[in-house]
């Protein structure tokens, strides 16, 4: 079905591909989509998108497909009972939203919910295929069995209670579940394999909270499921494999369960993730070494007594070893880069600038920072090199155009010394529009240029615009397709400016004649009309598809040749001009406009053609005014020797209020 195509095109993503890489039940090879797909009860797949959008936003699992499934297909039967607003399933943030609107319409049965076993003898098998622990109100069981998941799990929505047994098998086959039931009856669920603490609800909750919780005797069983799995994910000969297989599993799990099997096994990752340093730089006895995979990089925060996230392995960081075998590990962004700012000035200016540039070049947050930037200015400006400081430039330059967007102060975000800004340097900033970092001494005629065609208030400064020639003008107050004409100084609204204009900005044409027509030129005696001819066929001399923003006359050689040069402008050309000769020389070179030939012009050529399409062999007249191009025919009178363009758009304004009409002949846009 084409909507589902489109819907597994737009859903992959980046997020989608995250959530798929976090969840454990999707095996090698799956096809994601193709399971989700499973979760959706109708032909037409018509919950698709909700579907994936939850999954998306981790709101489930790929093993809980069925769950998701056995929802929608009772909202689906029943959605008609349910009030208006609630009937439509966009309207829902996830499948639990969906499942309580469920219930509280009583469209349940009361049996689903209650969890209440109907016989005693499944109360008595689910406890003897468990272990079950109490103590100060609170009861612990370790499931063994599918029907023990299933009966401990009555009034939740945990994907282990499903019948088949198949997800209770994968949980368990990775390492013991545990089921928690609190004095005041509320449930959870705990899987240590895949670090999982889920609410009755299947909603996750946060793990180190939860053990505050329970009694102390239940601690060192939950120890105990960590130390059992650690052999389980500890078989590989590669520490860089190893790691990959326990982080989102072990070295997630909070210190509470750190058994002494599991101690050792982070220690032995994090002595082969350190030997994994790269050295970036090294000089008279200064060793500079950083991470390079994800194993490196979750042991020198570790090292560094940091937390480690996945998403932060990218972000800069470096091991600092001095010459007396003084070791410190930088972490840019953090406070504890103030323990290298006394050994900066002594670090040789080669390997300074190395640890220096690293940081950034990194992805740093400004406001976490700013204690690189104090370590720059440790240093003195002529130590750096130039390259140092076009690259420190560019980041500036981001910050600045940032604030500048947002309407913030830029603050005192890092410094540039003025003797070092160079040319190179001071365009960085003139294209951000960032005037306040560009020292006069740094201002060229380039520098004032592109300055004036970002920033508004540039214009008006005195030692930019000195600096500007008439043909800069033109080009800085022609942009924008003329958008800022309106700001050209009194002085420059002459008719020379208007030509240099046309020449340097076709697209202001449009907003050019309205000023030329309202008299906001001085045109030195020239008429107005005679003016606004000679700029437009200037304009349209230099591009064809200036014919766009034209609204007088113009003789047919001139389409003819319009159409020569961009076969697209055939929208533009008058109906009454469009013949034999001048269609074909339009697509002599290109197809473009062959959708706005009338019928007349394409059955003459391919009857000269004995009845071949050739050339035209794909044609299908413009949906747009279809019936005027089959209703025009081959004029038999005389034709006037000028017509403005046609436009398409005023012909279909005009077809909206009454009949189509052959030659609405008013330039609109097509």
């Amino acid at each position: 079905m084409r909507r589902v195509e489109f819907l597994k095109k737009k859903w992959h993503n980046e997020k989608m591909v995250d959530a798929a890489f976090s969840d454990h039940s999707v095996g090698n090879g799956d096809n994601i989509f193709d399971i989700l797909l499973g979760g959706d009860p109708t032909p037409k797949k018509l919950y698709a998108e909700f579907v994936f959008r939850c999954y998306a936003n981790r709101e489930f699992l790929c093993e809980d497909v069925e769950r998701i499934r056995e929802t929608l297909s009772i909202f689906h039967a029943n959605k008609r009972r349910l009030p208006v607003e609630r009937r439509d399933i966009g309207g829902y943030g996830s499948e639990r939203d969906v499942w309580q609107v469920l219930v509280a319409a009583g469209l349940v049965e009361a049996s689903e919910l209650s969890g209440k076993a109907s016989k005693r003898s499944d109360r008595n098998r689910a406890h003897l295929e468990s272990e079950v622990i109490t103590a100060e109100g609170w009861t612990m069981v370790k499931l063994g069995s599918p029907f023990s998941a299933s009966w401990w799990g009555l009034g939740t929505r945990w994907c282990t209670t499903e019948k088949t047994g198949r997800t209770y098998r994968s949980y368990a086959d990775m390492g013991p579940l545990r089921v928690f039931v609190s004095p005041e009856g509320v449930k959870h669920q705990l899987h240590v394999a895949t670090v999982s603490l889920c609410d009755a609800s299947d909603r996750r909750v946060g793990i180190s909270p939860f053990l505050k919780t329970l009694p102390g005797s239940f601690i060192p069983l939950i120890r105990a499921d960590a130390a059992g799995i650690a052999p389980k994910l500890s078989q590989f000969s590669d520490p860089e494999l190893e790691f990959r297989a326990v982080q989102h599993r072990i070295l997630q799990l909070p210190q509470e369960f750190f058994s002494g099997e599991i101690e050792e096994l982070v220690a032995r990752l994090r002595k082969a993730g350190i030997a994994r340093l790269s050295t970036l730089a090294e000089r008279d006895g200064w060793t500079m070494q950083v991470p390079k995979c994800d194993l490196s990089s979750w042991a020198f925060r570790m090292e560094a007594g940091e937390d480690y996230h996945f998403d932060d392995r990218h972000k800069p960081m470096a091991l600092v070893t001095t010459p007396s075998g003084v070791q410190v590990y930088v972490d840019y962004e953090k406070a504890a880069m103030g323990r290298v700012l006394p050994l900066i000035p002594g670090m040789p200016p080669q390997f300074r600038e190395t640890f220096l540039q690293r940081g950034i070049n990194g992805s740093l947050d400004s406001e976490k920072a700013r204690i690189l930037y104090d370590a720059i200015a440790l240093v003195p400006p002529g130590e750096f090199s130039s390259q140092f400081w076009r690259t420190w430039s560019k980041r500036i330059a981001v910050h600045d155009a940032y604030c500048l967007r947002c309407k913030e102060p830029l603050g005192h975000f890092g410094a540039i010394p003025e003797e070092v800004v160079t040319k190179e340097i001071a365009l960085e900033f003139a294209k951000k529009g960032i005037r306040a970092r560009i020292p006069s001494a740094a201002l060229t005629q380039e520098v004032a240029r592109t300055l004036a065609k970002t920033d508004e208030t540039s214009r008006l400064d005195p030692e930019v615009t000195a600096l500007l020639t008439l043909e800069d003008i033109a080009d800085v107050y022609g942009g924008n397709n003329g958008k800022h004409l309106g700001g050209l100084p009194d002085e420059h609204r002459t008719l020379d400016m208007a030509r240099r204009i046309v020449r340097k900005r076709r697209g202001a044409l449009k907003a050019l004649l309205k000023m030329v027509r309202d008299g906001d030129f001085a045109l030195g005696g020239e008429e107005t009309d005679a003016v606004v001819e000679e700029l437009t066929h200037e304009a349209l001399e230099q591009s064809a598809a200036s014919l766009v923003a034209v609204d007088i006359p113009l003789p047919r050689e001139t389409y003819l040749d319009i159409v020569r040069r961009d076969a697209g402008m055939m929208s533009w050309v008058p109906l009454e001009y469009r013949d034999v000769e001048l269609c074909s020389a339009s697509i002599s070179h290109s197809t473009h406009g062959l959708c706005h030939f009338p019928v007349w012009v394409v059955d003459t050529i391919r009857e000269a053609n004995d009845g071949g399409h050739g050339i035209t062999h794909n044609y299908k007249p413009s949906m747009k005014y279809a019936e005027t191009l089959k209703a025009l025919t081959k004029p038999d009178g005389e034709i006037a020797g000028a017509l403005p363009p046609f436009s398409v758009k005023a012909l279909v304004a005009k077809s909206a209020h009454g009949s189509e009409t052959a030659s609405p002949n008013r330039v609109e846009g097509s």
